[in-house]
């Protein structure tokens, strides 16, 4: 019975190797689905910076495109204007100011099933701001200005409030065409009209740091 209770007590229990082994393995383990948790946060991460990114770029894009497509032209009405250029050197930054056309809001007149359209026609601009801070690169970025003004007035160039639609812009080219063929540079005071289209050329530094270019062209609707 000694001899009995004596081997009993010996095999019950894990021996300290088992659990070392165990440890380890467990520790293996845990490690693997660490390293797999943070692999999936840090995808989830960059997927959602690289679609904000693009959500930006595209409010961006829209916003610039509206405003050219519903530039207001009348060659009876010498306050009109549109007025692009662009700083050569290292970068292009590109300057446009020009009257345009804001739908902002339905006007029940007459009939109640029948409604008209209520616009406001006013100064709007586009520029590029030098951002505070540089990249990681030591090199600054722009910001893409819109300028907007309530009236139109003599001075074309200046007024109105000014607000960024997209940060961390290297360059802005805008190119203004004629009969399919486009020139750097435009001044309806000059040349007594407007253009019929403007093509935009965007650089803009993306979340992995390499810079992506959108190009875009815009035809004004002048028939109005």
């Amino acid at each position: 019975m000694k001899r009995f209770k004596c081997l009993h007590i010996k095999n019950d229990g894990f021996t300290l190797i088992e659990i070392l082994v165990a440890t380890a393995v467990s520790s293996i383990i845990l490690l693997m689905i660490y390293t797999i948790h943070h692999s999936i946060i840090q995808s989830v991460n960059s997927l959602s910076k690289t679609a904000l990114f693009y959500e930006e770029v595209n409010l961006a894009i829209y916003r610039m495109n509206h405003d050219f497509s519903c530039a207001y032209f009348d060659k009876l009405n010498e306050k009109l204007f549109f007025i692009g250029t662009n700083e050569y050197g290292d970068k292009n930054l590109g300057k446009v100011d020009f009257v345009t056309i804001n739908a902002v809001d339905t006007l029940i007149t007459g009939k109640m099933n029948e409604s008209t359209p209520l616009t406001d026609v006013f100064e709007v601009g586009y520029y590029l701001q030098q951002m505070e801070q540089p990249d990681q690169n030591g090199n600054y970025l722009y910001y893409l200005m819109r300028r907007a003004d309530i009236t139109y007035d003599e001075d074309p160039l200046n007024g109105g409030d000014s607000s960024y639609i997209l940060s961390n812009v290297v360059d802005c080219k805008f190119e203004f065409g004629i009969a399919q063929k486009f020139t750097n540079k435009w001044d309806s005071r000059e040349y007594r009209r407007f253009p019929n289209a403007v093509k935009t050329t965007l650089i803009v530094k993306n979340p992995n740091g390499n810079d992506e270019k959108f190009v875009f062209t815009t035809y004004i609707n002048l028939s109005r």
